[in-house]
């Protein structure tokens, strides 16, 4: 058997000693032995100086997020062993779970990476603009918020002239005139009529009648007037040289015979002055007379006494502006035959010739003059039409059935040019629309409000026309020819 040996270098360690028992008696002896040599006596004054006094803060730096690590002992060779580590308390500590930090917030705020939150951000600190500059200091200072107008020392008087002409205006804008009391009763019993009417219909026939009779006296207008203008006669009412023939006999005469004068005016209503419900037809002889553009007035003749309602025309629509071009103007009492009365029943509405009154509401660019002179040639053209199938559907004879139905098919087809005229004026609306956005960003570069209003205003006043435009033709084909405007689309 080999006996192995031991290196020089390695310790021999000592063989254990066994421990002797403990007596417990002698322990106890030799513990209060010890306790009783103890003897407790005053200290001795001290002379040397008090130690200097503590200060009474303390700064301390906490970090929030960030621990201290507690060092272990170390052994002998600097490195600590398990057991040292139990007994100082050393052991690996873990990251708590805190519901509140400066890291959560920060996260939270900034969202998750790509997320909407993100973005947001980004920009709102100008992370991705290349272009960013952090603010001067002129840009924290107080400035106020309206536009600031340096106004030269020359022009002073006349800024505080207008602004007192603007608050004279505004404070005159909103009186109301000073009326009569006889003004507010009239007014008053006006109203009263009207409502009165809409629920009772005994005055229709008396309406329709009196609105004939005035229709009749413009259209006979009209013709004499177009037919004069044709055949280039001299105005009635012109001061100049007239051609006068003399005939065989001496006998000098005018080169228009008496019946072929200008009608202006007519006899309309008449009854007794001391009839007072005959109030009530002077005054719907006024009220059509007023919706039309005629002048009206009344005359108080004859024994026993009568009171009669004139009809007539406005001495400053009789003399028509003359022409540029070689085609004619239209005639001004094209306009009154254009203007119907309106009835409760839709297919006595020239719906066609309410076009026109609506076009005429408010100012056009230039840009649509063409294309609205088109337009209203059209339904100018188309008023006769419309006014003989309205006497077609009223008839009850056969033959007046075939003319309706032709006239119904071309007027179905007018109707479709003037829904694509419609069309090309809702274009032409878009591109002036897009063409003045340079001038709208000009003027909203420089707080030009007042030309940048008047210009939004124009645009919505063109797209308020066309929009009625469109709504009345819908009306007119609905009511008037019984068709849908699916059926008004051109092929």
């Amino acid at each position: 058997m080999a006996i192995p040996t031991i290196p020089a270098g390695l310790p021999v360690s000592n063989p254990p000693v066994p421990e002797e028992p403990i007596d417990i008696e002698a322990w106890t002896e030799e513990a209060s032995q010890a306790l009783g040599a103890i003897h407790i006596t005053p200290p001795v004054a001290r002379t040397a100086p008090p130690p200097a006094p503590r200060p009474t803060t303390v700064t301390l730096d906490i970090p929030l997020d960030d621990h201290v690590q507690p060092r272990a002992q170390s052994g002998e060779n600097g490195d600590s062993t398990a057991a040292q580590a139990v007994r100082s308390g050393y052991t690996r500590r873990r990251e708590p779970l805190r519901r509140d930090s400066l890291k959560r917030r920060e996260a939270l705020l900034k969202g998750k990476e790509g997320s909407r939150q993100r973005r947001r951000w980004e920009n709102d600190r100008l992370l991705n603009n290349p272009h960013a500059q952090p603010p001067l200091p002129s840009d924290w200072e107080a400035r106020p918020q309206y536009q600031f107008h340096y106004v030269p020392y020359a022009v002073a008087s006349y800024w505080d002239k207008e602004l007192a002409a603007r608050n004279a205006a505004r404070n005159t804008k909103g009186v109301k005139p000073t009326v009569s009391k006889e003004e507010e009763a009239a007014a008053e019993a006006l109203k009263e009529v009207r409502e009165r009417l809409r629920k009772k219909r005994a005055a229709r026939s008396m309406l329709e009648d009196i609105e004939r009779e005035v229709r009749k006296f413009v259209e006979k207008w009209e013709a004499k007037a177009r037919k004069d203008e044709q055949d280039d006669l001299i105005d009635p009412d012109s001061e100049d040289e007239q051609i006068v023939f003399v005939g065989r006999n001496g006998q000098m005469s005018d080169m228009r015979a008496a019946e072929d004068e200008l009608q202006k005016d007519l006899m309309v209503f008449d009854s007794l002055a001391n009839d007072r419900s005959a109030a009530f037809g002077r005054w719907l002889v006024h009220s059509i007379a007023a919706y039309y553009g005629l002048e009206t007035w009344s005359v108080t003749t004859g024994t026993p006494a009568k009171r009669e309602a004139y009809i007539g025309i406005k001495e400053n629509s009789l003399r028509p502006i003359a022409p540029t071009n070689s085609s004619r103007s239209s005639n001004i009492a094209a306009r009154f035959i254009h203007r119907k009365f309106h009835r409760s029943n839709p297919a006595d509405m020239c719906q066609l010739c309410q076009l026109i009154t609506i076009s005429d509401r408010d100012r056009w660019p230039k840009s649509f003059n063409p294309t609205l002179s088109s337009f209203r040639d059209i339904i100018q053209r188309t008023h006769a039409e419309v006014e003989s199938y309205n006497t077609a559907i009223n008839s009850t004879n056969e033959a007046e059935g075939t003319k309706r139905d032709d006239l119904r098919n071309s007027l179905i087809t007018t109707t479709r040019l003037v829904r694509a005229s419609l069309d090309v004026l809702d274009e032409e609306q878009k591109d002036w629309w897009r063409a003045k956005a340079p001038q709208r960003r000009q003027f909203t570069e420089a707080c030009d409000e007042e030309n940048l209003r008047s210009l939004h205003l124009i645009h919505n006043r063109i797209v308020a026309m066309l929009r009625d435009m469109r709504a009345k033709l819908g009306v007119w084909a609905r009511w008037g020819l019984g068709i849908g405007e699916e059926e008004l689309e051109v092929e």
